[in-house]
């Protein structure tokens, strides 16, 4: 067994953190510990213990997201959060999600209210993943519906938030007989079929136009995008694009107008998107 050593210099040893001797350290192993914490304070021998019996009331309990944003845009905070649907028997419960760190920064977890009274809970920190551990303190069982954990992320990149950037890696509800059930957890659904697998820039539509335009681009990976117009002496105009894009399709709008807001002339435009090693220029005619 693997001794750790804490921030007083305490030694603990994992083998007494395994309490139903499975071989691994697990959420269930926490909430029989919190159960005998309420019910046996005096440090006397566990009351709790697990049982043999399989209790199949979390048959048809599921995880799923709510508030799953659809896109992102870089720099703004997404709180999210982790629900729990149609449990039976709930004890304690561990959710654990992944994420891209090249697309969401990680800002904190709290725990939900649907153990609706005293836990133990704290997060659990990983490699690009977070996760909530809870279990109650006593034999009081919980069913129904109810928030697991709330998440928040800072979105590094704009476009669309895919289930490989943000998903659930496992879930477990640990039942009134004091044994774990894996559960079923919902996906978001992929975008990945629709991603573009090839840089493409289209030409803008309406062309010629007055007074708007619009240019469309597909970039097949994640990095930095720029998108600038250029007049026919090679000057450069305005900045339309500039920033870190997730894969996607996109399309922004030209209003005729320079850096400064202020309408430029009739003539033959060209728009410039850079994106990662992809480079691609095409011309547009402005009317007046």
């Amino acid at each position: 067994w693997e001794t750790v050593v804490n921030s007083a210099g305490r030694k603990y040893n994992y083998q007494w953190a395994d309490i139903d001797e499975s071989g691994k350290v697990e959420i269930n192993d926490l909430e029989i510990a919190t159960a005998n914490y309420a019910a046996n304070a005096t440090g006397a021998h566990p009351r709790y213990k697990p049982s043999v019996n399989r209790d199949m009331s979390n048959l048809n309990a599921l995880v799923e997201f709510v508030n799953y944003p659809a896109e992102l845009t870089a720099g703004n905070t997404y709180t999210i959060q982790v629900a729990l649907r149609n449990a039976g028997d709930v004890k304690a419960y561990f959710v654990d999600l992944k994420y891209d760190p090249r697309a969401l920064a990680f800002e904190g977890i709290t725990e939900g209210d649907f153990l609706d009274t005293s836990t133990y809970s704290f997060p659990t920190i990983g490699n690009e993943t977070v996760g909530m551990s809870s279990a109650v303190y006593g034999a009081q069982p919980f069913a129904g519906d109810g928030i697991l954990a709330e998440v928040t992320f800072r979105a590094l990149a704009t476009g669309i938030l895919s289930s490989d950037m943000l998903g659930i890696r496992e879930a477990v509800l640990v039942n009134g007989n004091h044994l774990n059930d894996h559960i079923l957890f919902e996906t978001p659904l992929s975008v990945e079929n629709n991603m573009p697998v090839a840089f493409e820039l289209n030409q803008n539509f309406p062309n010629p136009f007055n007074p708007t335009t619009t240019i469309s681009f597909a970039i097949p990976e994640t990095g930095n995008v720029n998108l600038k117009i250029y007049d026919i002496l090679g000057r450069q105009v305005r900045t339309i694009v500039s920033g870190y894009y997730l894969p996607g399709n996109y399309s922004v709008v030209w209003d005729a107008t320079d850096k400064s807001g202020h309408k430029v002339s009739a003539g033959v435009y060209f728009y410039r998107v850079e994106a990662g090693n992809h480079r691609s220029t095409k011309r547009m005619l402005l009317l007046k």
